[in-house]
């Protein structure tokens, strides 16, 4: 099996690895403590309302308060002092700021998105066929209390697996909604459905986790447990990789390099080539080589937001039109790929996995 799920338990972190042939693609470290994931939905109280800055602050449990903006909010009825509210997370809490909410609650589903209690009906952008567009809206069922969000796997469905999503996804919110009265919260991008999703070898140094994750997958030769007294990260050379992979300046094969720069609002990442090692390669090779390499960086340090790319300038439309192309094609659903501008910049928005 050429990949491989390495998970380190330590001092009340939890250190995720995945690995194909030693090489790392992508790393997480959790807290048990306060985790707090985009989608995650709670039961807030209003601590206190701000018109001046145009906010709610909602308490979820959380060290830092929710900024609610009130163009987020689902029901102005519900903005009073000591009121409950329910909450979904947008965006993870950074440095000294709470994480950002909104009332407008959305449930996931492969084909489509609910919102409960908003009579809307949008379409993803890359659904471009009016005629295919016409047909799923035509054959919805009709729903007076929910709006939904067509996403662009809808094309290749049948109506009636949409409508049976549709159904699936509104008795999944009325148990979300159970579960949050209850406990307060509910969450659905933790660390057991990332390890799970998965689905390689696991390798786990934890025997409570080890236990756990057996149940799940309900097959045993897909994790084992480590019990070498050599740190299993060190073991698999994940500390060395982190080292190297995750400073400020990342080395490319061909001698050139990638600056990457997190800022509170957007991460930069500036191509820089070495031109005296890269006579032979024309400026398309050198951003392709950098453009793969950013592709990996961006799920290793599971970057979220705004991620501006300055490339290498070339003159040729074309040129930038194949970077352009091969970064949609290789990059997932869940990121919007802006086409480079003139001075060949390209903008990516990511949600956070």
């Amino acid at each position: 099996m050429n990949k491989e799920l390495i998970i380190d338990v330590k001092n009340k972190k939890i250190k995720i690895a995945l690995l194909r042939k030693n090489k790392l693609l992508e790393y997480r470290e959790y807290k048990y403590k306060n985790l707090l994931s985009v989608g995650d939905i709670f039961n807030g109280k209003i601590n206190y309302i701000s018109k001046g800055m145009n906010v709610a602050f909602i308490d979820i449990g959380y060290r830092k308060y929710g900024i609610l903006h009130l163009e987020d909010l689902l029901n102005k009825n519900e903005i009073k002092k000591g009121n409950n509210i329910l909450v979904q997370i947008i965006k993870k809490p950074i440095k000294e700021k709470g994480p950002k909410l909104t009332s407008k609650i959305k449930i996931i589903g492969k084909y489509i998105i609910l919102i409960p209690k908003i009579k809307k009906i949008l379409v993803s952008r890359k659904i471009k066929n009016k005629n295919i567009i016409k047909n799923i809206i035509d054959n919805l069922e009709e729903d007076k209390q929910n709006g939904i969000i067509i996403r662009t796997l809808c094309k290749e469905k049948k109506n009636e697996e949409i409508n049976n999503e549709i159904k699936y996804l509104k008795k999944k919110f009325i148990i979300i909604k159970k579960i949050i009265y209850k406990k307060k919260k509910y969450t659905n991008n933790n660390i057991l459905n990332y390890i799970l999703g998965k689905r390689k070898l696991i390798i786990c140094n934890n025997l409570s986790l080890y236990k756990i994750i057996i149940k799940k997958l309900n097959k045993k030769k897909e994790i084992k447990l480590y019990k070498k007294n050599i740190p299993i990260l060190k073991k698999y050379g994940i500390e060395k990789q982190n080292k190297i992979l995750l400073g400020k300046k990342v080395y490319l094969l061909d001698g050139s390099n990638l600056i990457i720069e997190k800022t509170e609002a957007l991460n930069v990442i500036d191509i820089n080539s070495n031109m005296i090692r890269n006579k032979k390669n024309s400026l398309l090779e050198i951003n392709l080589i950098a453009i793969k390499e950013i592709i990996r960086q961006i799920k290793l340090r599971n970057m979220e937001g705004v991620i501006i790319i300055d490339c290498i300038n070339m003159k040729k439309k074309k040129y930038n039109n194949i970077i352009y192309e091969y970064l949609k094609k290789n990059m997932n659903d869940n990121n919007i790929i802006l086409p480079p501008n003139k001075f060949n910049i390209i903008q990516i928005i990511r949600k956070k996995k």
